[in-house]
């Protein structure tokens, strides 16, 4: 059997190493990419976190519009930290 096939590429995600709800980090959705499945929050300090459509819980990727409040954590990503783990505060629209 052996070990388990790893890709050494590829950082620790919030997927594998679960980041406690009490990390996460208020922000706003600057921009949306819809086409391509990605976009860009605007955090604490004007940073700038990349996210995937991979990275959205508890709504439609679709559903998600420019200036919405979300919460999120950041992990490290062989590309730079990103966001993750990305929910909508407030009114959602279906």
């Amino acid at each position: 059997m052996g070990r388990p096939r790893t890709n050494p590429t590829v950082a620790p995600s919030a997927h594998r190493h679960p980041i406690p709800d009490t990390d996460r980090i208020a922000g706003t959705i600057k921009s949306l990419v819809v086409d391509r499945g990605f976009g860009f929050i605007s955090g604490p300090g004007r940073q700038q976190f990349f996210f995937h459509v991979s990275g959205v819980e508890e709504i439609p990727f679709r559903n998600l519009e420019e200036g919405q409040a979300v919460t999120f954590v950041i992990v490290d990503h062989p590309k730079g930290p990103r966001a993750e783990r990305v929910r909508v505060e407030g009114p959602q629209h279906p």
